[in-house]
This record gives structure tokens, sequence and C-alpha cells, in this order.
């Protein structure tokens, strides 16, 4: 696991970049899972945004190396949910692969339109506080990115986002989370979350 806030100065710094850019991001993935009430290990740093890829990601990628930083971009295409990545790093390990990254996922993928939680998200994303400019997505909005992708991990996220905010909205989780439930389980973790506070 990376040190945190070694994670958090670095998503501090690409969004700096990316502000500059007019470029907005907000945190998303672990470390939003930590600001919205359950820490758990993570080892890298995810910022949401949703840009046209080609002239955007591009203009942050030259803006981050002209500072020093290392990338890797990935463009999307008609298969990808995705509208691409910028991986960004300062250290790497003895074979070269990055330590402590940031990934600035963008949810606009031109050639494939479809209904994603990142435009709300970063509309309602608050301040994170403390001396970093960094902003997070909500509970909710958090909830409907973890059902969005579907993976095991994110599933076991929403429960105990649940099992840690017992005072979250349910109705409202329902009505701008559900949305995003593809697997359909979303009834099935609220009912988990509930036994577990028990």
């Amino acid at each position: 696991m990376s040190d945190l806030p070694d994670l958090l100065s670095l998503a501090d710094r690409v969004a700096t970049v990316a502000r500059e850019l007019e470029i907005e991001v907000a945190l998303i993935g672990g470390l939003a899972v930590a600001f919205n009430g359950y820490v758990r290990a993570t080892t890298d740093a995810d910022l949401v945004t949703y840009v046209d890829p080609f002239p955007f990601l591009r203009r942050l990628e030259e803006s981050l190396n002209a500072q020093g930083f290392k990338t890797k971009v990935t463009f999307p295409d008609d298969d990808d949910d995705l509208g691409g990545k910028v991986k960004v790093w300062e250290r790497e390990d003895d074979d070269g692969d990055p330590i402590g990254a940031c990934e600035v996922v963008n949810f606009k993928n031109p050639w494939r339109s479809r209904k994603t939680p990142a435009l709300r998200a970063l509309t309602n994303a608050r301040p994170v506080g403390g001396s970093t400019s960094l902003r997070c997505v909500g509970l909710v909005d958090l909830i409907a990115f973890k059902l969005d992708t579907g993976a095991t991990k994110d599933r076991g996220d929403v429960v105990e986002l649940l099992v840690h905010n017992p005072d979250a909205d349910l109705d409202e989780i329902r009505e701008i989370a559900g949305p995003f439930d593809r697997a359909n389980v979303l009834e099935s973790l609220i009912l988990e979350a509930a036994q577990t506070q028990r």
C-alpha cells in the first residue's frame, strides 16, 4: 500500500494541473471511499473527469510531463465504457512499474455514448478540506460509480459504505445510484449492510 499523504499530495498536484486546463476533476476510488467513511487499503488515487478525451487528455499529459511527472495516456475506442485515462506517477519500483500512481479516469467516450454517474458527481463534489484543494464525490455518487463498474470489490465497498453511513438516505441512493445498477444488486447490498449493522 502506498503512503496516504503521498497519494493525496500527488492527486492534489494532478488536480491543480487539470484545473489550470479547465478540466474539472474529483476523487473517486479508494480515497473517496475513505473520505466517505470507510477506510481501506489502496495503492493509487483516482480522479474522475468528463471531457472530450482527444484534445483534453493530450493537453493534460503534456502539462504534467512539462512539470516532471511520468504519464501514460490511454484513449478510448468504440468498445470502451470509459473515455480514456491518464496514469500519472513520480516513483517506480526496481522493475520500472509505477508506485503510488494517480489515474485521471474520463467517463466521456465520444465513440460510445452512455449515461454515466460522472456529470452529477462532478457537479456535487465537495472539498475534502485541510491543506488540499481536492474535491471528493459524495456518498450517493460514489455508490453510483461502484454499481456502474459491477466489480466484486466495488460491491463490497457499497456494503461497507452503507454500514459506515447508517443514516444514509436509502431512497436517494435508490433514485440516484439505482439506474447505474447494471447487475441489479443494490437491494441485496442494502440488505447485507443492514444485517451487518445488527
